[in-house]
């Protein structure tokens, strides 16, 4: 067995060097059999380059090889700190990039690749809104533009106006796609008939008028929602959303608080109208203005309505019973501003039980005898004079005799009379 190796080798040597493959090293020692005590790696020349003829090994010591990869451009592990990527800026020479906290990969305008800061511009013109966002910094935007907004409905449009995009002058189908709130510029009159390029169904937009020239179409055009055309007033708003079953601009209001409003033959033109305390509900087909919140007021075209509480108070027409019938036929509206016109005494006259805004008058039709008696837990203030609770006046038995009474405190009336009796 010993032998059949002995002579493969010297086959393999044989035919080595009958090829003319030659073992070389950088040391001497190794071609005197000596075995070098470095660390080595054993290569082999195919392309008769930069090491040795084409065919030839060499033992290439490690600590060589390190500088000779490095000068050719290899990077080890120690050339990487931490939070550190390969970068290339010039061809076939990649380098290490740090990237430090709070930045970004990217390359601006210009530039190479960097890390570069949040909010930092990537063009040369940093007007063109193309920046490294920053969560925080949008959040900031959009919460100051929600307030803005907010600040309109009451009055204050000044914030709505800085943070909105301006429209083009004159422009009758404004592109309203970079945003949701927007501001007129028109320096003539302008009448704006549709809002164009991004009509996604449901889309909310805010329109502000920055001048007085800006009239919205809703005759023939792509904006519903009144009768008539309207001519926006310098620093009004309007809300529009868009459907896209009807393919319209619906619009849901003037939000903005008007100091006065004049209406026509009880024409509206507007739906609804804030008044801060309450809202003025404008109905078209009636010509009636309600005003409701603690109390309500209606304004007729021959009356006022007014109720608190108990139920409505008009131009009431007069009240001609017997004094006995008082309590069940001068009920509700009428112990609010109404008139009690006693004809016949066939009994006392009973008032309610006291309640705050109250307040009526009794007259006598006739020469006749009333006695009006007190709720049991109210007493009165009349003509100066103090009543105990529950306790009845008497008229002077003559015609035109008058008592009013109105809601003084809780426990009491305050009643003036034309010289009526105390109990």
């Amino acid at each position: 067995m010993k032998k059949l190796l002995f002579v493969t080798c010297l086959f393999i040597l044989s035919a080595g060097i009958a090829l003319g493959v030659t073992i070389w090293s950088d040391y001497a020692d190794q071609t005197a059999g000596n075995v070098q005590d470095v660390d080595t790696f054993l290569m082999r020349d195919v392309s008769d380059t930069t090491l040795h003829a084409k065919g030839t090994q060499k033992e290439y010591p490690w600590s060589v090889l390190k500088t000779d990869l490095a000068s050719a451009g290899f990077m080890e592990d120690s050339d990487y700190d931490a939070q550190t990527i390969l970068r290339a800026t010039t061809d076939d020479t990649p380098v290490a990039l740090t990237v430090t906290e709070q930045t970004v990969i990217g390359r601006a305008t210009g530039g190479n690749i960097a890390a570069l800061a949040i909010d930092s511009d990537i063009s040369a013109v940093s007007a063109n809104d193309d920046t490294v966002p920053s969560a925080k910094a949008s959040k900031a935007a959009n919460d100051a533009l929600v307030s803005a907004v907010l600040d309109c409905a009451s009055g204050d449009c000044d914030e709505l106006v800085d943070a909105s995009f301006a429209f083009t002058d004159g422009d009758t189908t404004p592109d309203i796609s970079n945003g949701s709130s927007f501001i007129t510029a028109n320096s003539g009159a302008t009448t704006i008939t549709d809002f164009d390029t991004e009509k996604t169904n449901g889309k909310i937009i805010f329109v502000t008028a920055n001048d007085a020239n800006t009239t919205l179409d809703f005759t023939a055009s792509g904006l519903v929602g009144i009768a008539n055309d309207y001519l926006m007033a310098n620093g009004e708003l309007a809300i529009f959303q868009y459907s896209a079953v009807s393919t319209k601009w619906h619009y849901n209001g003037f939000p903005k608080t008007l100091t006065s409003v004049t209406i026509s033959g009880f024409t509206a033109n507007r739906p609804l109208i804030s008044n801060n305390s309450g809202e003025v509900i404008v109905d078209d087909n009636s010509g009636d203005i309600e005003v409701s919140g603690s109390s309500k007021l209606v304004i007729k075209a021959n009356a006022v309505e007014y109720s608190e509480t108990s139920g409505s108070s008009k131009a009431l027409t007069p009240i001609t019973d017997s004094t006995a019938d008082f309590a069940a036929n001068f009920t509700g509206a009428n112990l609010y501003g109404g008139t009690f016109v006693a004809n016949a005494d066939d009994g006392d006259l009973q008032l309610p039980a006291m309640l705050v805004n109250m307040n009526f008058c009794v007259i006598t039709l006739g020469a006749i005898e009333v006695v009006a008696d007190t709720n049991a837990a109210d007493g009165y203030l009349m003509d100066g004079t103090t009543g105990v609770e529950g306790a009845n006046i008497t008229n002077l038995s003559a015609a035109g005799d008058i008592a009013c009474f109105q809601y003084y405190t809780a426990d009491d009336w305050l009643i003036t009379t034309n010289g009526w009796t105390a109990e």
